[in-house]
């Protein structure tokens, strides 16, 4: 399923929005795409599971974006 939204990811919702990554210094460990104040995107390394990094992105770009993040299903 991935590898066919991988052209739309790539070529549509990653230029769009505003892309914030989180390293351990050396590995990605996961990702989000903010699209104005909504998470348009989260992406956690599955190795990064439970570590945090999917509470940590979210509210990082939402203080460097000057504001709250919102999560819209």
């Amino acid at each position: 399923m991935l590898q066919e939204q991988l052209p739309k990811l790539r070529d549509v919702y990653i230029p769009h929005a505003d892309n914030w990554v989180a390293t351990d210094g050396e590995s990605i460990l996961g990702f989000i795409g903010m699209v104005e104040n909504h998470i348009g995107g989260l992406f956690v390394a599955p190795e990064a599971h439970r570590g945090g990094v999917g509470r940590l992105l979210p509210a990082r770009s939402g203080m460097m974006k000057g504001g709250q993040s919102r999560c819209s299903a």
